[in-house]
């Protein structure tokens, strides 16, 4: 860090900045960052070094684009230094926005478990319930539930498609409205 120029300086080198002197307002930048001017009023709102260097990053592009909005009746350091504090500001809420978005996401996924929790069964509700089906419907539904297709079912059954088909529905609607017994208890 460089020691900070006086007000003196940085009003001069602000007023020639508004002129449209590009090198005078990369100069004003400069010694704003260099000079830590800029954190005593962020560090007053922000504790965390990453939100400090964001603010100091926001402030000192906001001071660039609202620069010619600077009157020259108050002290530049002023107010560069207010813009800074209001930067700090934009970043708490920015973070209690985003916190408050998790928060609802996270809200809405637990909300949406218990509700699926409720319909859902365990595997031992399953196999119990598989146990329950025809030998013949328990069987095609097993391979397929396995990913075979129903043609290769059908081979290794040893049955037309249509009919492996017609077991697999008939086998997924017991066990659906088996299940459905269950949750219900």
């Amino acid at each position: 860090m460089t020691d900070p120029l006086d007000d003196a300086a940085l009003t001069a080198l602000a007023r020639s900045a508004q002129g449209g002197d590009d090198d005078a307002l990369h100069a004003f930048l400069r010694a704003l960052m260099n000079g830590g001017q800029l954190r005593p009023p962020i560090r007053r709102f922000l504790f965390a070094d990453d939100d400090v260097q964001l603010a100091e990053q926001q402030a000192l592009v906001a001071v660039s684009t609202k620069l010619n909005s600077w009157s020259g009746g108050e002290s530049v350091m002023g107010w560069a230094r207010q813009i800074a504090a209001n930067e700090a500001k934009m970043v708490i809420r920015s973070r209690e926005r985003r916190r408050s978005y998790e928060d609802a996401a996270a809200n809405r996924t637990a909300e949406f478990v218990e509700r699926m929790s409720s319909h859902l069964a365990t595997a031992a509700d399953v196999e119990r319930c598989m146990a329950e089906l025809e030998e013949q419907q328990r069987e095609a539904l097993r391979l397929r539930s396995e990913g075979l297709s129903y043609a290769d079912v059908a081979a290794a059954l040893g049955l037309p498609e249509g009919t492996v088909k017609t077991r697999v529905r008939l086998a997924r609607k017991a066990l659906a409205e088996m299940l459905a017994n269950l949750t219900e208890r």
